[in-house]
C-alpha cells in the first residue's frame, strides 16, 4: 500500500531500516497524536465532575512522552508499542462506547487484564534490544529504552493496583461486612 517492503526487526542497523518505511512513520506518528486525542478522556471526566484517578493522569502524561522519544530518537522498540497499545485501545473504547449507548457488557476486568498482558509482553518483546551491539552503543536509544522501562514498568504497577482494588478489594471489604 505504502511502496514499502517489509522492514527487518532486531537487525544491528542503527538507523533501524523499520524508520525508512512511510508506512511505519506514518502510523507512529498517527499514533504519537492519537495519545493528545486520549485527553479527551480525562477532559470528559472533568466535565462530569467525576475524580480524575493518578493511574490516568501518569498514563496520558507519560505515553505521548513515551512515543515521541522513540520517534526522535528512532528507537525501533517502538514498533510494539504502537502495535499493542493501539489493539488494546481499540477494545477499551469499543467498550467505552458500549457501556456508554446503554449496553451492560461485564468486560472491565478483562480488559485490565489485557492492558497488563500488553505491558508485560512489550517488556518481554523489547527487552533484547539492549543487546543489539549499534542500540547499545547509542546513547539516544537507551535513553529511550530505559525511560519506556521506567514509564510503563510505573504504569505497570498503577495497572496491578488498581486490578486488585477493583476486583478484590472491594470483595474483601464486603465480606467483612456482612
Amino acid at each position: 500500500w505504502a511502496g514499502d517492503s517489509p522492514s527487518p526487526l532486531y537487525t544491528d542497523s542503527c538507523p533501524s531500516p523499520l524508520y525508512s518505511s512511510y508506512l511505519f512513520t506514518t502510523a507512529a506518528k498517527a499514533f504519537y497524536w492519537s495519545k493528545y486525542v486520549e485527553y479527551l478522556d480525562t477532559a470528559w471526566l472533568v466535565l462530569k465532575g467525576k475524580p480524575v484517578s493518578f493511574l490516568q493522569s501518569f498514563h496520558h502524561f507519560g505515553a505521548p512522552w513515551d512515543v515521541y522519544l522513540g520517534i526522535v530518537l528512532q528507537n525501533e522498540g517502538l514498533w510494539i508499542f504502537v502495535f499493542l497499545n493501539a489493539f488494546i485501545h481499540t477494545i477499551m473504547y469499543t467498550y467505552y462506547a458500549m457501556t456508554a449507548a446503554g449496553i451492560s457488557y461485564p468486560a472491565k476486568p478483562l480488559i485490565t487484564l489485557m492492558q497488563i498482558t500488553q505491558f508485560i509482553a512489550g517488556f518481554t518483546v523489547v527487552f533484547p534490544y539492549k543487546d543489539i551491539p549499534c542500540f547499545r552503543a547509542s546513547q539516544p536509544m537507551m535513553v529511550s529504552w530505559v525511560f519506556n522501562y521506567a514509564y510503563v514498568g510505573g504504569v505497570l504497577a498503577l495497572f496491578l493496583h488498581f486490578f486488585y482494588r477493583d476486583n478484590f478489594a472491594k470483595k474483601s471489604k464486603k465480606s467483612k461486612a456482612i
